[in-house]
């Protein structure tokens, strides 16, 4: 399963770029392409600026789209039971609205790219920054766990997006608690 969000910075394109990534993500949980192995991995993102530890080597993909640079690393668990995403967005341009309103549409929005429903959420302070965490159930039944935040950096706008796919609702998501738990932002 691939979650990915529609980023909030405001850029051409960028809720196409949502859509598919959640679609990679609900493929993901039925199947994927990506090699999955069975021991977890210490990772360091450079570009990004975080570590973590996914449950498999993370494979990296990076776009720019205008002044938007977006880098993502994805995961699969053993036997691709469960699909971990951190998706890192960085952009020149001030954040423009008030926080929880962008996250608030972060959790809609890519409800809405799936055509799922958002069957929770919550508002939380996660590495000192405001965050919102949520449930995502597309209509195949497939979950999505997500959790969005902005790092002001200097003359760049960070937005951070982590999701979490697996089969059903009540699957449990030992990788994406995982990946929270262990994510540490890094200079």
């Amino acid at each position: 399963m691939t979650t990915s969000p529609a980023p909030l910075v405001a850029t051409p394109g960028t809720g196409a770029l949502a859509l598919v990534l959640l679609l990679g993500l609900l493929a993901a949980c039925g199947g994927s392409t990506i090699s999955s192995a069975d021991r977890p991995t210490v990772f360091k993102a450079t570009d990004a600026g975080f570590t973590a530890e996914f449950p498999s080597k993370p494979q990296r993909t990076a776009k720019t789209q205008d002044t938007t640079t977006e880098v993502r690393y994805e995961a699969l668990s053993a036997g691709a039971a469960e699909d971990v995403i951190v998706q890192y967005l960085a952009s020149p341009a001030p954040l423009s609205g008030v926080t929880q309103t962008l996250l608030d549409q972060q959790m809609d929005g890519s409800a809405s790219a799936v055509s799922g429903t958002v069957v929770s959420r919550a508002n939380l302070t996660f590495l000192d920054h405001q965050a919102e965490d949520g449930v995502i159930k597309s209509p195949s039944g497939h979950a999505i766990r997500m959790r969005a935040f902005f790092v002001p950096s200097g003359n760049v706008q960070q937005y951070f997006v982590f999701s979490g796919g697996a089969a059903t609702l009540s699957a449990p998501h030992p990788a994406y608690d995982r990946l929270l738990a262990t994510f540490r932002l890094t200079p």
